[in-house]
């Protein structure tokens, strides 16, 4: 009998000692489970941050670009206003043949005046 007691003993002990390797295990798959989360969910945040930034940069570029592009238009714009008005100038400066026939007369005077004063000029 007494066999009998301590084989149930042992027989006790071991499935108590079963059974706290099954709560420990337990405990752990829990814990692990736990950390696996938390750090998926950390994992997520940091995707999260990631996109906005890389969205946020990319918004920059963009504007950064388009306010480039602005400023060479208007760059373009203010050149090719330079070079109209500079053929505005020359074109005005010419007379038409109009003008030119009601000035014919005038600038002959002129132009024999020259003459004149150059012919003066080199016989001193």
């Amino acid at each position: 009998m007494r066999e009998r007691m301590l084989e149930q003993r042992r027989m006790e002990q071991e499935r108590q000692e079963k059974e706290s390797m099954r709560e420990l295990l337990g405990r752990q798959m829990v814990e692990k489970k736990a950390r696996e989360h938390h750090t998926k969910v950390h994992h997520d945040e940091q995707a999260d941050i990631w996109a906005r930034d890389k969205s946020n940069y990319e918004e920059e570029e963009r504007r950064l670009k388009n306010k480039i592009t602005n400023i060479n238009k208007e760059n373009a714009q203010f050149l090719q206003k330079q070079i109209n008005e500079r053929e505005t100038k020359t074109t005005q400066r010419k007379m038409n043949k109009q003008e030119f026939q009601f000035n014919k007369p005038l600038l002959r005077e002129i132009n024999q005046k020259r003459k004149a004063a150059n012919g003066d000029s080199e016989t001193h």
